[in-house]
C-alpha cells in the first residue's frame, strides 16, 4: 500500500505509490514550487510537498518526535495517533456529539494500564509585560481532552515542551506534565471564582507551573488525589480577570482608531500594539464577550464599533 512519511526537520510530506522498504531509491522533479515528483526511472513513483506545515506546526512535529524517542528510551510500549492526514481519525460520535480531542499518543504502563498522552510543545505565556509565564491551553483544547478523559475512562495526560528547547538545540528538553483530571479540577474551582461572563471572555487558560510535574530523563507519574490549593486558584482567577479586562481596554481603544472587520482585529491589533503576551484567541474571546454584551457593534462586512459612540 502507499507509503506516507513526514520530515519534522526538513518540513516535507512524502506519498510514496507502493510498497517502501528503505531501498528504493528515488530522483527528484520539480513540478512547482515546493512540489516536487518522486521519480524512478522514468516513473513517477510518489511526490514530495515542501514547507506543508506552519512554524507552530512544525515545532509540534518536532515535540512529538521528541517523546517517541522519550518512550523508546524509558522501554515504553506505545502507539503514535498522529494529527496529521494520515493520523487516526475520529470517529463522528467523539467529534459532534462529544466533541473529544485526539491524542497525539496510547501508552501503556505496568501496573498503571492505558493512557492517552498529548504532546503540546509550545512557548510560554504571560498575563502581561511582566508576569510569571505559564504554559497554556486553548480553552476549546483543554475542555476538549477533560472530555475525552470522562468519556472514554482512560487518563489523558498532557505533557508540554518549552519550544525554545528546540530553537536551543536542547538534547533533552525537560517535560512538563499534568492530568486532564487535574485541569479539570483546576478550572471547576477557577471557574467559581470568576463572572459568567469573565470565563466566557477567555479564549486561552494559562495553567499555572505548581500543577505540572516536571519529567528529565525517566517517565514518572504522580497519581492520587491532589487538592490544589484555594490561594493558587483564587491567585490564577484574578490574573485571568485582570488578563480580560485589560484585553477588553485595548480593544476598545483599537476599534474607536481604526476601522476594522471582526475577522481582522486580533492579529491587527497585537501587531500593531505589540503585545507579545497574549494571543489571537485572547483577543478574539474577549471580542466575542463584548459583542454578546452589546458593547461592541458587529455587522457582516462593516467596521467594527461601540456601542454609543
Amino acid at each position: 500500500m502507499a507509503f506516507v512519511s513526514y520530515d519534522p526537520e526538513s518540513n516535507y510530506y512524502d506519498v510514496i505509490r507502493g510498497v517502501y522498504n528503505g531501498s528504493r531509491e528515488f530522483r527528484e522533479q520539480e513540478a512547482a514550487p515546493d512540489i516536487s515528483l518522486l521519480m524512478e526511472g522514468k516513473e513517477v513513483s510518489g511526490v514530495r510537498i515542501r514547507n506543508i506545515f506552519e512554524r507552530n506546526e512544525v515545532l509540534g512535529a518536532k515535540g512529538e518526535e521528541y517523546v517517541k524517542g522519550f518512550m523508546d528510551r524509558n522501554g515504553v510500549p506505545c502507539l503514535y495517533v498522529g494529527q496529521g492526514p494520515a493520523g487516526v481519525q475520529k470517529s463522528e460520535v467523539l467529534k459532534t456529539t462529544l466533541q473529544a480531542h485526539r491524542p497525539d499518543f496510547l501508552i501503556h504502563l505496568p501496573d498503571l494500564g492505558t493512557l492517552f498522552f498529548d504532546v503540546k510543545c509550545r512557548w510560554r505565556r504571560a498575563f502581561n509585560e511582566k508576569g510569571e509565564t505559564c504554559f497554556y491551553l486553548f480553552k476549546s483544547e483543554m475542555e476538549s481532552l477533560i472530555k475525552l478523559h470522562f468519556n472514554l475512562f482512560i487518563p489523558v495526560w498532557i505533557a508540554f515542551i518549552d519550544s525554545h528547547a528546540f530553537n536551543r538545540n536542547d538534547a533533552k528538553p525537560p517535560m512538563y506534565m499534568v492530568c486532564a483530571s487535574q485541569l479539570d479540577a483546576f478550572w471547576t474551582e477557577m471557574k467559581k471564582q470568576l463572572t459568567e461572563s469573565e470565563a466566557n471572555a477567555l479564549g486561552v487558560i494559562r495553567i499555572p507551573m505548581a500543577l505540572l510535574q516536571e519529567v528529565k530523563d525517566k517517565l514518572e507519574f504522580q497519581i492520587g488525589v491532589q487538592k490544589i490549593p484555594d490561594e493558587l486558584v483564587v491567585r490564577y482567577a484574578e490574573l485571568h480577570r485582570g488578563m480580560v479586562r485589560r484585553v477588553q481596554d485595548e480593544v476598545r481603544v483599537f476599534i474607536r482608531k481604526n476601522q476594522v472587520l471582526k475577522t481582522a482585529l486580533p492579529r491587527k491589533m497585537l501587531t500593531a500594539e505589540k503585545l507579545p503576551f497574549l494571543l489571537d484567541a485572547d483577543v478574539r474571546a474577549a471580542l466575542n464577550s463584548m459583542i454578546q454584551a452589546n458593547v461592541v457593534r458587529f455587522e457582516d462586512q462593516r467596521p467594527l464599533a461601540l456601542v454609543g459612540e
